[in-house]
C-alpha cells in the first residue's frame, strides 16, 4: 500500500507537470504563472469533487440508506432501476425453469 500512495503521488505530480508543461506552451506563461494557474485548477477541480461527494451522500441519506442494511438492500434503494431488472431477471429464470421443467415432462412420456 506505501507503493501504491507513492504511485498515485507520482502520477499526480506528473499529471501537473505535463499540464504546467501544456500551458506554458499554448498561452505563452511563465513557469510560475503556469504553475499558479495548475494550483488554481486543482482547487477547483477538488472543490467540485468535494461537492459532488456531498450531494451523493445527502442523496443517500434523503433514501433512508442506513450502513446497517444488507448491501442489496442498500443497492436497491439507492438504484432503484436494478431492484426492478432484478425482479425480472428473476422471472426469466422461473420462465427458464417452467420451460425446462415441461421439456422434462415431455421426454418422459
Amino acid at each position: 500500500s506505501a507503493m501504491a500512495s507513492k504511485s498515485a503521488l507520482l502520477n499526480k505530480a506528473y499529471a501537473v507537470a505535463v499540464k504546467q508543461y501544456h500551458l506554458m506552451r499554448t498561452e505563452n506563461l511563465s513557469e510560475k504563472d503556469a504553475l499558479s494557474k495548475v494550483e488554481e485548477l486543482l482547487k477547483d477541480q477538488d472543490l467540485a469533487e468535494k461537492t459532488t461527494s456531498r450531494t451523493t451522500a445527502e442523496g443517500l441519506t434523503q433514501q433512508n440508506v442506513k450502513p446497517s442494511m444488507q448491501p442489496k438492500q442498500r443497492a436497491e434503494k439507492v438504484f432503484p432501476s436494478a431492484k426492478a431488472a432484478n425482479r425480472n431477471n428473476d422471472k426469466s429464470k422461473d420462465d427458464k425453469k417452467a420451460i425446462r421443467d415441461d421439456e422434462d415432462d415431455t421426454n418422459l412420456s
